[in-house]
């Protein structure tokens, strides 16, 4: 008899924590832009962006992850959602112009600003 990964509760634990994480990472981004001084060039509309097309995108594929585990589009939607907001760049900009490479995630956040390509395919498999 062959077990299933993700029999019991670990996929929508997992759903969930990818959703939160995802949402988290969304809200970082505003004053990660400040302290990076980086001009923000959507100002509040970040917020809009936040409210309008991240939470609901996150909201569905957390659902979808959660009720059908099997199922790749929830998780696929989770994982282009966290790599559309997840804010790399500007940790790298604070990290490398403001501390000089002494915060402890400088080097993964220049390894993941790598992962536009990823974000791409995923935009495409969605489609």
């Amino acid at each position: 008899m062959t077990t299933n990964v993700w029999s019991g509760r670990a996929a929508p634990v997992a759903a969930v924590a990818l959703g939160v994480l995802t949402l988290g990472a969304g809200l970082a981004t505003v004053p990660l832009d400040r302290l990076a001084h980086q001009p923000q060039p959507h100002g509040p509309l970040t917020w809009l962006f936040l409210v309008l097309f991240l939470t609901p995108g996150v909201m569905v594929g957390i659902l979808l992850a959660a009720r059908r585990p099997q199922n790749p589009i929830g998780w696929m939607l989770l994982a282009f959602y966290f790599l559309a907001i997840v804010p790399v760049g500007d940790y790298a900009i604070i990290d490398y112009r403001l501390h000089h490479g002494h915060l402890p995630l400088g080097p993964v956040a220049v390894v993941a600003l790598a992962s536009w390509p990823v974000w791409l395919v995923l935009i495409a498999v969605l489609l």
